[in-house]
Order: structure tokens, then C-alpha cells, then sequence
């Protein structure tokens, strides 16, 4: 005898392997991706303009320590002025500013939403150049930088008879250099000269007697012709003589005219 089952197989709802659940879920991931991508470029793009706006831009900044220089200039040589935070570079700023005549040292810091300070050491001034078209700061290599009018100096040499100031930043003549080194130290009360392209260097001593030097490129020689010119206004007031110049430009031949 055979049997057939009666039993009838039953299928189990799998909620899961619905088709349009499977479907609404995948929409629903494609939104979410999306509105990660548009999220993200919202982002990019304001984040940019935030980036590139002012406030990211240096708009102010100080200079501290230079005498004698005009900070303007110094300014100019840092560039941070209008450059954006994120490509200073302070230590080439700081290079540039180092690289300027009269300037022995520098150092630039930058805060956010703070004025830079650039901070400079100045070297010491061999003298100040007064010429009729303006006024330089001279240093001890003998470079010149344009200055203020009444810039402090220990020296001030004020140039007449053709006589004219160097470009910014160029060199005077050597011979110029040297006689002011000398004399400084040769004749450290004397703070003012005149300097001419054809006589050189004079000054006016207390005798109210000008004094006439030159210049000189051998060591040695402007302290001589200072030496000289001492003892001859000594000589001078001994035998009574009031000389309205002394002249010592030649060593060999010296002479003073009443």
C-alpha cells in the first residue's frame, strides 16, 4: 500500500528579501551619498573664500629699533605687508630686511589678527649725508640708505660744490669711507663736515678756522693730517695768528691763509 502526503509546504515571509524594501533602502543610501558630496563641496568652497578672504591677510605691522632708518623702507624690503598668513615666510622677510644698508640684524614675528613686529638692530651710523636732494644714512662699509632729515648721527657730513648723495642703497667713495672712519676716532669732538667732489673734507674748529682734510685711500694718512692740523692751530695761537683756514690736504706741504 502506498501514502501520499497531504502535508502542504509553507514559505515564511523573509521581510528582508522584499524587492521594494530592497529598492527604498538603496534610494536611500544614494541621498545619503549625495548629500555627503554636496555637504563637502559646501565646505570646500566656503572654507576658500574664508581662507582668501582679508582676514587672512597681513594688513598691519610696526617696526621697533631703527634709529636713523625710515621704517618705511624697512617695510617695503620685509613684503609681509598684503601677504596671506599662510605663505609667510618670516624667515626670508627677515633675510631681506637684514640685507638693507644700516642694518645689522632682524628678526619678523606674525600673530594671527595682530600687527607684525619686524624688530631691527641698526648698525652703528659712520655718519649722516645731507645733500640737497635729501638726506642718507651712511654705515661703516660705506653703503647709504635714504633717511629722515633730522635723523640722529654722531657724524653729519653735508655735501656741497657738486657733491652729490648715491642711489639708495649704493656705495660712496671708498676714499670717503676711510677718511670718516679715521676721523672719528682722530677727532672725536668734530661732528660736522662739509665734503666737496674737489676739495674733500673740512670742518669749522672752535677758532671758528675751517680746517681743510681731503680724503684720502691710505690708511693711516687722515689721522696724520689730523695731527697736523692740531699742532699747526697750536703753533697758530702761540705766535698770536688767527688763520681763517688751515689747510693739510698735501701732509708735505701744509699752510693756513689769514
Amino acid at each position: 500500500m502506498s501514502f501520499r502526503s497531504t502535508e502542504t509546504r509553507s514559505r515564511r515571509f523573509d521581510p528582508a528579501s522584499n524587492p521594494s524594501r530592497d529598492s527604498g533602502q538603496g534610494r536611500r543610501r544614494l541621498l545619503r551619498g549625495i548629500g555627503v558630496v554636496l555637504l563637502a563641496f559646501v565646505v570646500l568652497v566656503g572654507g576658500g573664500g574664508f581662507l582668501g578672504s582679508d582676514q587672512f591677510r597681513v594688513r598691519e605691522a610696526r617696526v621697533e629699533g631703527n634709529e636713523g632708518i625710515a621704517a618705511q623702507g624697512i617695510l617695503a624690503a620685509s613684503g609681509v605687508m598684503g601677504e596671506h598668513w599662510l605663505l609667510l615666510d618670516l624667515n626670508a622677510s627677515a633675510r631681506r630686511v637684514q640685507s638693507l644698508p644700516g642694518i645689522d640684524a632682524a628678526n619678523i614675528t606674525c600673530e594671527w589678527q595682530k600687527p607684525c613686529l619686524i624688530l631691527v638692530k641698526v648698525s652703528q651710523a659712520l655718519a649722516r649725508l645731507d645733500g640737497p636732494d635729501g638726506t642718507m644714512w651712511l654705515d661703516a662699509t660705506g653703503r647709504a640708505q635714504r633717511t629722515w632729515d633730522n635723523a640722529r648721527a654722531r657724524t653729519i657730513v653735508r655735501l656741497e660744490d657738486g657733491a652729490t648723495l648715491p642711489r639708495d642703497g649704493g656705495s660712496v667713495d671708498p676714499a670717503l669711507t676711510l677718511s670718516l672712519t679715521e676721523l672719528a676716532a682722530a677727532l672725536p669732538n668734530v661732528s660736522q663736515y662739509t665734503y666737496s667732489a674737489k676739495e674733500g673734507l673740512s670742518f669749522v674748529n672752535e677758532r671758528n678756522t675751517r680746517v681743510k682734510l681731503g680724503t684720502s685711500t691710505t690708511a693711516g694718512e687722515m689721522r696724520e693730517r689730523a695731527g697736523l692740523a692740531e699742532l699747526l692751530k697750536e703753533q697758530l695761537i702761540a705766535r698770536n695768528i688767527q688763520p681763517k683756514v688751515i689747510d693739510v690736504h698735501i701732509v708735505d706741504a701744509p699752510f693756513y691763509v689769514r
